[in-house]
């Protein structure tokens, strides 16, 4: 795909919009780069909802009819698989497509491999946590007795880990 054509009305404060983006190899990427308020979260959320398959509307002026056409340069809508919406502020944010930001496939396969794994033993961890502690939350225990959030937790196990071994 070498080109993506964007026309958009009415969605979300972006009263109209048409753009067509060039992405030859002098122009692989985009940055948009706006001050706050302007309609950065805007183009955002129509692209969200397109890979979503949802429709997109104006918040305000819910009446107004609007128009989000996202094709190629032959015409044909984009597949909503090929877009990825990074949400900036999003503390909770977790998304199985992370892994395709990275450029080599094989290190998009490692990388997943790797969290899934992770995820496996901390998860496993937990529930013999519980069963030992009879704990219902412990992950929240955890965290909250080394004050920090849960995101943390990791962090946390593996400064535990560094400690045991030490002491061992």
């Amino acid at each position: 795909m070498k080109n993506i054509k964007v026309t958009i009305e009415n969605c979300y404060g972006i009263s109209k919009l048409e753009h067509e983006f060039d992405f030859t190899e002098t122009n692989s990427a985009y940055v948009i780069y706006a001050p706050n308020g302007v309609m950065k979260s805007s183009f955002a959320n129509v692209f969200d909802d397109y890979s979503k398959d949802k429709d997109s509307s104006d918040l305000v002026f819910k009446d107004r009819i609007s128009l989000r056409k996202i094709i190629d340069a032959s015409g044909n809508e984009i597949d909503r698989e090929s877009i990825f919406v990074i949400r900036p502020y999003e503390k909770k944010y977790k998304s199985n497509r992370v892994s395709t930001l990275l450029v080599k496939e094989e290190l998009k396969k490692r990388y997943s491999e790797i969290h899934e794994k992770i995820d496996s033993a901390k998860d496993l961890l937990m529930k013999e946590l519980k069963k030992n502690t009879k704990l219902n939350k412990v992950e929240d225990e955890i965290t909250s007795a080394f004050s920090a959030g849960k995101s943390k937790i990791l962090e946390i196990l593996y400064q535990l880990e560094d400690s045991v071994s030490a002491d061992s």
